[in-house]
């Protein structure tokens, strides 16, 4: 743990298995509070910070609704709810997970890499009752790059050697034609219907001179329609009214960010500000977001919106650099960056999304680590759930200390006595 300039003020030991049958070894979890919602937790080994954002590097979103968005997060998958974040998954040991699609809240594919013997991408999905899992072997790069598809039973995936269909009951390969050359690279598919799909990436040459390529199917083959010397293409997008955007990097000297959009006529747009732009997502033609690296500040992330008068920097030196863009509404649009960072914004507003707690803690109790209560200096209680800090309704009294049986019985004493939570209400005693 960093030698911080913060006050520690409670030091908690928490028997997380006291009830585990016998023959098993108890496990201490110690967690130190201090100010500015300082949390670390130790297993008896190591010191790790619990933080107030969804754990894990990167983030990526796919939503139904504003009040109804699925992200993941290397081991778990998130859903938040229009209120809060909560964890809907805890994916298998040796899996990490990135790109999500959703067809609906009975259908969702997660993609990623599992790293056990047989390396592998590894594709799961959620019916509504129970996740199973595809591995997806291939050599070289593993990890599942892109999910789309037109409904649950028409989805493609794609990590940089492999393309792959699910045809609502098994994964297949899906055959390119003359397209299935191992120099290719796929890093992005886009489904529109079963009869209009796109996937993008590069392929380079024995000279090492790297083409962007996107490919289309239209019910019948596969055809490049779009190939250019020095591009690399990392995502795909396509609007309601049929506009087709790709995002990437121009490798010509000097190195920037790339945007190719299609409607009728391809065109390039090349960002002097941006190093690469791994994202892009829209609410219409008109209104459209592509995010990355930025090129004055390396590892610091930068937002591009378009709209009716072209291209523009919504934001730049973002505190992380961004690598998953999702447009829920107008006003409502999320950026995933390195480190776990997530932003909320739209346009030029744009804030951090569920941020550390920034109260001083002085008492501290819980039954895991994903359920830690908290009391800071002004008497407010806030609650862990493995995730992040939130501020819960107490006794309507501040508080000074906590302790409970369960997260159905919690204690708290302050200068009006005590209180007992019993999962429903407060109540004094």
């Amino acid at each position: 743990m960093n030698r911080e300039t913060i006050s520690l003020y409670t030091l908690l030991f928490i028997l997380l298995a006291s009830t585990v049958p016998h023959g098993i070894a108890h496990s201490t979890e110690v967690f130190v509070v201090g100010d500015k919602g300082t949390c670390y937790q130790s297993d008896g080994y190591e010191w790790h910070r619990v933080t107030g954002m969804l754990s894990g590097d990167p983030h990526r979103f796919w939503a139904l609704s504003e009040n109804n968005i699925y992200a993941t997060s290397e081991t778990r998958v998130y859903h938040y709810d229009g209120v809060s974040w909560n964890t809907f998954y805890t994916v298998p040991e040796r899996v990490w997970v990135g790109h999500i699609w959703c067809a609906s809240d009975t259908d969702i594919f997660v993609g990623g890499f599992v790293s056990d013997i047989e390396l592998g991408g590894v594709i799961l999905h959620y019916d509504g009752v129970e996740w199973t899992e595809t591995r997806i072997i291939s050599t070289g790069y593993i990890t599942i790059r892109s999910i789309s598809g037109s409904s649950a039973s028409d989805v493609y995936a794609v990590n940089e050697r492999k393309f792959v269909h699910f045809d609502g009951s098994d994964w297949s390969e899906v055959d390119l034609g003359g397209w299935g050359d191992e120099d290719l690279r796929w890093n992005a598919v886009w489904c529109n219907s079963p009869n209009d799909v796109y996937v993008a990436g590069y392929y380079y040459d024995d000279e090492n001179t790297y083409t962007g390529i996107i490919l289309h199917y239209d019910g019948l083959g596969w055809a490049d329609v779009f190939t250019e010397e020095n591009l690399a293409l990392y995502s795909l997008w396509m609007s309601d009214e049929g506009f087709l955007y790709a995002s990437g990097e121009s490798l010509a000297t000097p190195r920037q960010g790339i945007v190719v959009r299609y409607n009728g006529s391809w065109k390039i747009s090349k960002f002097q500000r941006a190093n690469r732009l791994h994202s892009i997502h829209g609410n219409s033609s008109t209104d459209v977001y592509v995010v990355g690296e930025s090129y004055t500040q390396p590892n610091h992330g930068i937002v591009y919106h378009y709209d009716e008068s072209g291209w523009d920097v919504a934001q730049d030196h973002m505190d992380q650099e961004l690598v998953s863009v999702h447009c829920v509404a107008e006003d409502f649009v999320i950026a995933g960056g390195e480190d776990g960072y997530v932003f909320r914004g739209s346009g030029l507003d744009w804030m951090r999304w569920m941020p550390e707690v920034t109260a001083d803690f002085i008492d501290v109790w819980g039954t895991s680590i994903s359920d830690l209560y908290a009391v800071s200096e002004d008497g407010s209680i806030y609650r862990y759930d493995g995730m992040s800090w939130n501020e819960i309704s107490g006794p309507g009294h501040p508080v000074e200390k906590i302790c409970g049986l369960s997260s159905s019985e919690i204690y708290t004493v302050g200068e009006q006595g005590v209180f007992r939570y019993n999962g429903i209400s407060w109540s004094q005693i």
